[in-house]
């Protein structure tokens, strides 16, 4: 929904693409999505109703969340 990184970037984003009167539902529906569908261990990718804009999708990317998290370096000093 937005390429932006910071809150207020993504909010203007977002209130532009979002009509006012489902500002106060939208939070909910994304918390909801994420809860049931969009699971950080096992994405629900085949099921989900914005896959087709989720630069994430691993119907698109062909990496698992597993392989995902495998390539991100960790910060931590071991």
């Amino acid at each position: 929904m937005t390429k932006n990184k910071t809150p207020e970037k993504i909010e203007r984003d977002l209130i532009e693409l979002v009509p006012r009167k489902d500002w106060i539902d939208l939070p909910h529906l994304l918390i909801y999505h994420g809860r049931k569908i969009c699971k950080a261990r096992n994405p629900l990718c085949e099921m989900c109703v914005v896959e087709k804009y989720c630069p994430s999708s691993r119907l698109k990317t062909g990496k698992e969340p597993s392989d995902l998290v495998a390539s991100v370096p960790s910060n931590r000093s071991e």
